[in-house]
């Protein structure tokens, strides 16, 4: 919680204190259980550790600072970092093998940004492609030589960044949910570097090596 995290939550399961095997959850801050950022977005790791009463099973679940949470509220000062254009793009219905064929989660909005980037005469390069910043859902290219990196449902802050820090680079966020919902149509996010990025990301990207400098061991 020290270096920024949103929650934590330990849970410890075995004979601990006693000859009953109970479970024991100690937990901080805010940590999401269901939905796509429990599923995809929190990091977790399970360990055990042998005592002499027996095997302890210990589970750590930690939501990370660059979540981005549905109900979260960003205030930007005047400075323009990225231009965002809001469209909504028509709800349609797509074949289920074209969707079986697609590897999830969030196939069904894989399939409908192929078919709006196709509509638009991009080029498609495919589906979960390595790109700087991580794995993008869908990748396509413009008639300019854009790269278009689309990002079904949610994208965390940090990975949007790395994304736009790729030259001739556009981000687009589809949707905001987990399953495809009885609408006509999704909103549809376009992201640009603004006209003040350079100087902008410049100070982010000290404020991010200062912030892995003070991340401490646990050692101390």
């Amino acid at each position: 919680m020290r270096a920024g995290a949103l929650g934590v939550e330990i849970v410890l399961s075995g004979k601990l204190p006693s000859d009953r095997a109970r479970s024991w959850r100690f937990k901080a801050g805010l940590l999401k259980k269901s939905g796509n950022i429990s599923q995809n977005k929190i990091k977790k790791c399970v360990g055990t550790a042998n005592l002499k009463s027996g095997v302890i099973g210990i589970k750590v679940s930690i939501m990370t600072p660059d979540i981005i949470l549905p109900d979260r509220i960003l205030i930007l000062d005047k400075e323009t970092k990225v231009l965002v254009e809001k469209k909504e793009i028509d709800a349609v219905k797509i074949p289920k093998k074209e969707i079986d064929e697609i590897n999830g989660p969030q196939q069904y909005y894989k399939a409908l940004a192929k078919r709006v980037s196709d509509k638009k005469g991009y080029r498609f390069i495919g589906y979960e492609k390595n790109f700087p910043g991580g794995i993008v859902d869908v990748l396509a290219e413009d008639t300019s030589g854009n790269k278009i990196a689309i990002e079904c449902c949610s994208c965390r802050i940090s990975k949007a960044i790395s994304y736009l820090e790729e030259e001739n680079t556009i981000l687009w966020i589809l949707s905001i949910s987990d399953e495809p919902i009885e609408v006509t149509k999704y909103p549809l996010f376009i992201i640009k570097r603004g006209p003040n990025w350079d100087a902008v990301y410049k100070r982010y990207n000290g404020w991010r090596i200062n912030l892995i400098k003070n991340v401490k061991s646990p050692r101390d």
